[in-house]
């Protein structure tokens, strides 16, 4: 995915009119100065045009000073509009990559690096547009227009001022790796600081748990410290280039007055022509500071875009050909060809009728969560075929295909937001109608009883104000809502209490759709049409449940303890 670019589409004409705005400026400019010079001759006593000319001279610089003062503000205003169009193409282009792509891909990737790429580097972005680029641009053509001038008012005046503002340029120029280091490690350990924090905001309650809240205060004030430390850096370089700036300015006052008051007394310039070269620097001044700051900012929208290419430039491992269309799925039979998924699963087949229960069992890490991953198009086997309906799902969209499945996991939590929006979430049309049978057939009616405004009541991140049962219940509603032709529960039923599960038993028989389920619990298990026992990423024995329950074999022996207990 290419990352958008600052002069794409409409921005351009934004830049257009900053050009514009810089012109017009520099213009106005350039004609004050020269009415300066006019007016301080005639004031002085000089050749000059009668009172009615200094009148009408007065007047016109009264207007050119507004005119200014309004384009410094039309100038702010359009620059702050490019600059919040381009982070705002940006935000999109990098969500839909980090929506395109699988919690696999993002292996490796913490929280806190992402927030800070939705923030600290588009705001990096954000202020090169609008306060590097544009004032850049305002910069140079007001720089270049008035040292044009100021050699039509003195040649000398004007060559003394372009030097020193040419060793200004350079010597902020000679900065310039220092101040990338110094940006780029800054923001190395704003992402590592950033990402602590994000981890153990998340894991709080294991921190203090094991209280281990004073360990991980010290390592947060490590990270701090650190960020700390590169920081003063980078503000130590980024001081030295706004000291450049500011020397420069100075020496080119100081060289105004001296090399002007030579031209004056060599009657080569007249006491107007310095008043004038002063007006001019008061432009030239802020213009030299504006491009030493543009080159700041630069820096950190380099060092930004860089990190942000990168990200973008990721492929996902699951994705749409070019050619998919929508899948036709209207039956919801599932068929694995001699699957195989990343040394996981081994060549595994199975076939799941349309309306099927199937129970999935087996060791930890024997394949179960990949093989429900595979359906949902999280993951992508590395061979085989997975087919629905009969239709190979590599030949159709994601989307078509995860349309069509409804899905509970420990990896799919609630939202933030009311009760309503997080069991429309997969389907946000549904009818009140559809609402209330799902709530009814998932229990989430009782759970809405205790809610203070039942579907518009609040659940807090995570859903951690509501028991783990509630929150399956809330989960299941989403998974069901518009009838999805698949079902896929993945460890649905862990540390459940008695009635949840009863009531999830009640749901999946009565679910018209294919059921595959993940889950421990013999009393679960018993309930489905058959099962698959998975082993080293094989399937060992399937069958209906009661019949290898009631052999020897390794369903039994998998089961043993339980079925002793129950007997």
């Amino acid at each position: 995915m290419k990352t958008p670019r600052p002069f794409a589409g409409k921005r351009r004409r934004g830049f257009a009119i900053i050009v514009g705005i810089a012109v017009g400026q520099s213009a106005l400019a350039v004609g004050m100065a020269f009415i300066v010079r006019f007016l301080f001759n005639a004031l002085a006593g000089l050749p000059a045009s009668g009172e009615t000319g200094k009148s009408v001279v007065i007047g016109i610089a009264t207007l050119i000073v507004l005119l200014l003062a309004w384009m410094r503000r039309w100038e702010r205003v359009a620059a702050e509009s490019l600059g919040q169009s381009y982070a705002h193409d940006v935000r999109l282009a990098l969500y839909s990559r980090l929506g395109s792509l699988t919690p696999r891909d993002l292996q490796g990737q913490s929280k806190g690096g992402h927030l800070l790429r939705f923030i600290g580097d588009l705001t990096a972005l954000r202020q090169w547009i609008t306060l590097g680029l544009a004032r850049l641009i305002v910069g140079s053509v007001t720089a270049t227009s008035t040292l044009a001038a100021l050699c039509f008012i003195n040649l000398n005046l004007a060559a003394a001022v372009a030097l020193l503002f040419f060793l200004g340029c350079m010597a902020t120029l000679i900065m310039g790796k220092r101040l990338h280091v110094a940006i780029r490690v800054a923001r190395k350990y704003r992402s590592r600081l950033a990402s602590d924090i994000s981890e153990r905001i998340i894991a709080m309650p294991v921190v203090q748990m094991f209280s281990q809240v004073r360990r991980e205060r010290s390592r947060i004030e490590r990270r701090s410290s650190d960020l700390g430390e590169a920081m003063v850096n980078r503000a130590r370089v980024i001081g030295n280039v706004r000291a450049i700036a500011e020397t420069t300015a100075g020496i080119s006052v100081v060289a105004v007055l001296v090399v002007g008051g030579v031209e004056v007394a060599q009657g080569r310039a007249t006491p107007g022509s310095i008043v004038a070269a002063m007006f001019v620097l008061g432009f030239l001044t802020p213009a030299l500071r504006d491009i030493g700051r543009a080159y700041e900012y630069w820096h950190g929208y380099a060092v930004a875009i860089d990190r942000i290419e990168a990200f973008n430039s990721m492929r996902p491992s699951v994705r749409s050909r070019a050619s998919a269309t929508a899948a036709p799925i209207t039956k919801g039979e599932l068929q694995f060809d001699r699957v195989k998924f990343d040394g996981v699963l081994q060549g595994l087949s199975a076939t799941a009728a349309p309306g099927a229960k199937i129970a999935i069992i087996g060791p930890n890490g024997s394949g179960k969560s990949s093989l429900l991953a595979l359906v949902a198009q999280l993951v992508k086997p590395t061979s085989g075929k997975i087919k629905i309906d009969g239709h190979d799902i590599r030949k159709h969209s994601v989307t078509s295909i995860r349309e069509a499945i409804g899905a509970v996991s420990p990896d799919l939590p609630l939202l933030r937001g009311t009760v309503g929006r997080n069991i429309r979430y997969r389907f946000p049309n549904a009818s009140a109608s559809e609402v209330q049978d799902v709530c009814a057939l998932c229990g989430v009616d009782e759970v809405l009883r205790k809610i203070p405004d039942g579907l518009e009541g609040r659940i807090v991140e995570g859903g951690l104000n509501l028991s783990l049962g509630e929150r399956q219940r809330i989960a299941l509603a989403r998974a069901l809502l518009g009838r999805p032709k698949i079902l896929l529960l993945d460890e649905f039923d862990a540390n459940l209490d008695p009635k949840t599960a009863a009531l999830v038993n009640k749901v999946i028989r009565q679910q018209s759709g294919t059921v595959l389920f993940v889950s421990h619990r013999l009393e679960q298990i018993i309930e489905a049409d058959a099962m698959w026992h998975i082993r080293d990423g094989l399937i060992v024995e399937q069958g209906v449940p009661s019949d290898l329950l009631s052999r020897e074999g390794p369903t039994r022996s998998l089961f043993k303890r339980q079925l002793m207990l129950a007997s």
